[in-house]
């Protein structure tokens, strides 16, 4: 040891605990090793100083005749199904705690509270099936006459109950799959940049209507029943054992997220939820826009696109329809013509379209730099709802692409796909042009210039 553990030693005080009779009791830590190296030799060479120490056993029923006295084992069998029986319960109600932590919980609280309220019913039917079977051991044990086939019985009954593993574990993985598909369909609004819309578990009810706004547009999300059945059935089997009776005898096993034309409708209303929230984000200062969660009507799981007003809701509202990329219909000097088609179908009636052009510079010009741009989009609106415009005082020789949107009272459909490119013609385009509308129109068969 170094000076300074020689120090700390010399300070240390010690004390002996034993039955062996010392001639002096150690003090120090030295005194303490010394006695320590002596204790084999204390017992005497064939350990005649070594006092034997008598033990009894007593049945404690011969103590008292309400001890139970252990006349049998319990078969393995048994003791394995009920230590699986019970590690099972305890492993579908951490799932369900685990799912309810799901990020997509920070905005809908439905799902959330029926998985809580299953890993509730979960505990308690654990504590419940624990208190019977700590009744029934010792009667096992025990010389009761209670037989094995309590337990099996105990057992099977839970087998038959909405607390059985197959169940449960149908119950999880259905809401496993919720959570993934809500959290898909979610992820196609976030990849819109700059989509401004509220996204909040029944937003409708906590929000003051806000008077900037004339109109709120809500894609309702309905995937979730107030009173899920399985729920039902677990509280009615806890708390009315003896009238118990399923609520789900009726109800196909198809979960309804696997039916194609349910989730094509689905995905439909995303896609025009978030095709008209982008159509209106920025100049459109009339409409708010929401996701919002309710439980579903009926048992139909859907969404429902809806259009609040001051005076009405309009449930299963059509977004305006997204009209065809506009056609040139006649071109001359710098005046162009363009049509396109619109099938209208929007449950607003149109009243005008917008109208986009911009420059169009090809990447392989040689007039374009590398760092340059296509131009800023012009627009201008027609008068009334043709679907028809001439665009005048278009510089020459420019290539341009054309765009439109219709326009109803409540805000602006998708916009169209891009036109074909349109060149302005120059002085010897028109020249042509001309010369190509003489000979189409007379019976010459030479022109010279």
């Amino acid at each position: 040891m170094n000076d300074q553990q020689q120090k700390f030693v010399d300070r240390l005080n010690c004390k002996f605990y034993g039955d062996f009779l010392l001639s002096e009791n150690p003090s120090t830590f030295a005194d303490a090793v010394r006695i320590y190296r002596q204790l084999p030799t204390l017992l005497g060479n064939k350990s005649e100083s070594a006092v034997p120490k008598k033990v009894w056993l007593y049945p404690l029923s011969l103590l008292d005749n309400k001890a139970m006295r252990v006349v049998r084992d319990i078969s393995s069998k048994l003791i394995d199904y009920t230590i699986s029986l019970i590690e099972n319960l305890h492993s579908f109600e951490v799932t369900a705690l685990d799912l309810s932590k799901d990020e997509i919980f920070t905005h809908f609280d439905h799902m959330k509270n029926h998985l809580l309220d299953f890993a509730a019913r979960l505990s308690e039917f654990q504590r419940v099936l624990k208190e019977k079977i700590v009744l029934y051991l010792p009667q096992l044990r025990g010389n009761t006459g209670v037989q094995e086939s309590v337990l099996f019985n105990l057992f099977k009954g839970v087998d038959s109950s909405p607390f059985n593993k197959r169940t449960l574990e149908s119950w999880l993985n259905e809401k496993r799959q919720m959570i993934s598909l809500v959290t898909s369909l979610l992820e196609t609004l976030v990849a819109y940049k700059n989509l401004n819309a509220t996204i909040k578990s029944s937003s409708l009810h906590g929000i003051d209507f806000d008077s900037h706004y004339d109109y709120t547009f809500c894609l309702s999300l309905r995937f979730v029943e107030e009173n899920d059945p399985q729920l039902t059935d677990m509280h009615n089997y806890l708390y009315g054992n003896s009238s118990f009776k399923s609520s789900k005898g009726h109800q196909n096993n198809k979960t309804w997220f696997t039916n194609h034309r349910s989730m094509t409708k689905i995905r439909k209303d995303f896609r025009q939820f978030a095709d008209f929230a982008k159509a209106n984000n920025v100049e459109n200062r009339k409409i708010k826009f929401i996701v919002d969660e309710e439980y579903a009507v009926n048992r139909l799981k859907s969404t429902q696109l809806i259009l609040y007003d001051d005076e009405s809701k309009k449930v299963g509202f059509i977004v305006p329809s997204k009209p065809g990329a506009p056609y040139v219909k006649n071109v001359t000097e710098n005046n162009v013509t363009l049509g396109w088609t619109d099938a209208a179908s929007g449950s607003e009636k149109i009243i005008k379209y917008k109208v986009m052009y911009r420059q169009y510079i090809s990447k392989t010009s040689d007039d374009r730099n590398e760092n340059q741009t296509l131009g800023e989009w012009v627009s201008l609106k027609t008068s009334d709802n043709r679907q028809e415009i001439i665009i005048s005082n278009l510089p020459s020789t420019i290539t341009f692409e054309f765009q439109v949107q219709s326009i109803t009272a409540i805000g602006l459909s998708t916009v169209s796909d891009l036109s074909e490119l349109v060149t302005i013609p120059g002085i010897k385009a028109r020249e042509l042009i001309c010369l190509s509308f003489f000979l189409h129109h007379s019976h010459l068969y030479f022109v010279f210039f």
